[in-house]
Formats: structure tokens, C-alpha cells, sequence
């Protein structure tokens, strides 16, 4: 945002660490391959901080900043695979 030689210049910051779970199993026959998959997300909450600064020719000012959460909700998921097998001839 511009207004006669000000400046207020935003930047965020959002920290934490997301881990996501996945097996897979396969069974192998003679004419069809079937896989099943099933993966895990574990609810993560995200900490954000946001700070602004106000600029006006060579000074800076380090305005008082806002902090919150970004929740991502936990997740579940299943799959199945199925394929023709691949002849050896």
C-alpha cells in the first residue's frame, strides 16, 4: 500500500511440520495384480505471525505484528488397484 512516500509492507510467516502416512500392498496371481493403499494425515495446527513494517524514506518501523493458527483437519484415505498382469512370453 502506497500513500504520499509511506510504505506498510506485510510479511507472514506460518511454521510447523506436516507428515503424511501411506502403506501399500500388492498381490501378484497369474492374470490380475490387485493393490490396496491406505494413507494417514495427522491434524496439524500451523502457527502463523504476520508483521508489518512502516516505510517512509530511510526509516523503518517494526509495527506490532498479529499471530494465529491455520488448522489443517486430519485426513483418512483408501485405494484399490487393479491390473492385468503382464505375460512372460
Amino acid at each position: 500500500m502506497h500513500s504520499k512516500g509511506y510504505r506498510i509492507s506485510k510479511t507472514n510467516y506460518v511454521r510447523s511440520l506436516l507428515v503424511d502416512f501411506g502403506l501399500q500392498y500388492t498381490v501378484y496371481s497369474d492374470d490380475w495384480n490387485y493393490t490396496l493403499g491406505l494413507i494417514y494425515g495427522n491434524s496439524t495446527n500451523l502457527k502463523n505471525t504476520a508483521d508489518y513494517y512502516l516505510n517512509y524514506m530511510n526509516d523503518t518501523i517494526d509495527l506490532k505484528g498479529q499471530s494465529g493458527d491455520f488448522i489443517i483437519p486430519s485426513k483418512y484415505g483408501i485405494g484399490l488397484g487393479i491390473a492385468k498382469a503382464e505375460s512372460s512370453g
